[in-house]
């Protein structure tokens, strides 16, 4: 069953009351002491996805998939550690189990999903994958199409709401509102990301979403402390990939001081590191905290005469930024943290600009050195933090990359 707000009224449907006592059946939150205009209680928790008060009805909709023969086309095989993982997931599913997936920076973890969305398909049961940001749901979306040829495989964000007869359903975790019961797993990717990370309501559109016997897999880069805490509390399997699937080591990040900076002249190191860039025809991904610096350092390089652009979320034209990017056309791409997750580029190295910047926090950081190094042609790259001081979530971070290798080492992951 599930609940809709924006489905027409056709089809086979039922409707229930959108607050029962004190409690908000859409989003499963408390209802406060709150009354609009006509003198109604409504919810303010799930007041952005449209207004439910004591007069509102939901509709719950008997929602029919065509049976098919669900096939995997893999063109590779998964690393030892990768069918470890793989493994884990599948015990999970068999034994009605929450799970948990930590794996660094480019370890594969969509691809040791496949065979527990596989098993589950093939019972005649509904999968979906719920993703913080809607940029990585629709590029997820177009590779498991491919992945999974005779299944149903749609898209749920604020652009795409058309979801009949999917068997698997990618959907950003804002979009799970409209969810009851329908899942019989749910897999949360990037569980430490913004705006999901700590976030209780879109928490509970998660649990939600799931049938009673179903099961939720959280995967993550870097384990929160909240997220450690609810593992230990809870005793949630965990299984944890040190490694990358190419078997490399993570790079390091260097730290570099930067004595001067200002809205009208660069940092000189800053700029000598973009000459060496240049002369040794290195592409180079640069992180900002803010679209105002975003567009305001792509203006000073420009007098630079360097080839550069910039994206951000206000951008109208960033997949074709991010295209002109990956093929090499633009040798510096400017970014918010946008750009930490979800993407690939093939041998690049990434500049951290005022990586002291309080919005960038251990995690953040860990992402954008993620984006070094994934491809197995080439596995390393150059990670800089441009910096005035040496912040506690740059150092946390340093020593996060650290650890990974050291315990990918110690248990003789590491070949190359």
């Amino acid at each position: 069953m599930k609940v809709s707000i924006y489905r027409p009224l056709v089809g086979n449907y039922e409707s229930i009351e959108a607050i029962t006592h004190n409690q908000c059946n859409r989003c499963g939150g408390l209802i406060t002491f709150e009354r609009s205009e006509l003198k109604e209680r409504y919810c303010r928790n799930c007041l952005p996805f449209g207004m439910v008060s004591e007069r509102s009805k939901l509709y719950l909709y008997s929602r029919d998939c065509l049976v098919v023969d669900h096939k995997l086309l893999l063109s590779f095989e998964l690393t030892s550690s990768q069918k470890q993982a793989s493994d884990f997931l599948m015990d999970c599913y068999k034994q009605k189990q929450n799970g948990i997936l930590q794996a660094v920076c480019g370890a594969g973890k969509t691809e040791m999903l496949y065979q527990v969305i596989l098993y589950v398909l093939k019972e005649q049961k509904r999968v979906c994958i719920a993703i913080p940001r809607k940029d990585i749901v629709h590029e997820l979306t177009r590779r498991l199409q491919g992945v999974f040829p005779n299944t149903v495989v749609k898209c749920l964000s604020e652009d795409y709401k058309e979801d009949e007869g999917a068997h698997l359903v990618l959907s950003t975790v804002h979009q799970l509102v409209h969810f009851y019961q329908e899942f019989d797993l749910i897999i949360v990717d990037e569980a430490d990301a913004f705006p999901y990370k700590d976030n209780e309501l879109l928490e509970r559109f998660i649990q939600k979403s799931k049938r009673l016997q179903g099961i939720i897999i959280k995967m993550t880069a870097t384990m929160s402390a909240s997220l450690k805490v609810h593992q230990k509390a809870n005793q949630i399997p965990f299984f944890y990939i040190p490694v990358r699937y190419h078997q490399h080591v993570q790079d390091i990040p260097q730290l570099t001081h930067m004595k001067e900076a200002s809205t009208t002249l660069l940092d000189s190191m800053f700029v000598e590191s973009l000459r060496k860039q240049n002369n040794q025809h290195r592409f180079t991904l640069i992180f900002v905290p803010s679209i105002h610096l975003c567009e305001l350092l792509k203006r000073r390089m420009q007098e630079y005469q360097f080839l550069v652009d910039c994206v951000h979320s206000k951008s109208k034209n960033r997949f074709q930024l991010i295209e002109l990017f990956s093929s090499k056309k633009v040798a510096f791409l400017i970014s918010t943290s946008i750009l930490e997750r979800g993407v690939t580029f093939e041998d690049i190295d990434v500049f951290v600009y005022q990586a002291d910047a309080t919005l960038f926090d251990k995690d953040t950081l860990v992402q954008m050195a993620g984006r070094v190094g994934r491809s197995a042609v080439y596995p390393t790259g150059k990670i800089v933090f441009f910096a005035k001081t040496k912040s506690r979530a740059m150092i946390e971070a340093i020593n996060h990359l650290k650890k990974a290798n050291h315990v990918a080492k110690k248990q003789g992951l590491i070949s190359r």
